[in-house]
């Protein structure tokens, strides 16, 4: 098993946060389309779940980059 140490800890935060903020974004906006709100309301909510998309995706992919350079260093440390 592979043990998360330093940035790995907080990357991983960081995904797990984002996840829920878009999470959360995403089920706003979708609600918000059942119910009638004026057009101004919907729009600031899609933009919302954009960003909160957006934002996710970036950590997500920070955090893949670093699980994959944390491999790639185990994977030489071994080989020595």
């Amino acid at each position: 098993m592979r043990v998360r140490r330093g940035e790995g800890i907080v990357l991983s935060w960081d995904c797990r946060k984002a996840l829920n903020s878009w999470g959360v974004a995403e089920i706003n906006w979708r609600a918000a389309q059942l119910i009638p709100l004026r057009p101004a309301k919907l729009e600031e909510l899609a933009d919302l779940a954009r960003e909160t998309e957006s934002e996710h995706v970036k950590v997500r992919h920070a955090y893949v980059e670093h699980v994959a350079n944390c491999l790639t260093r185990s994977k030489k440390i071994e080989a020595l």
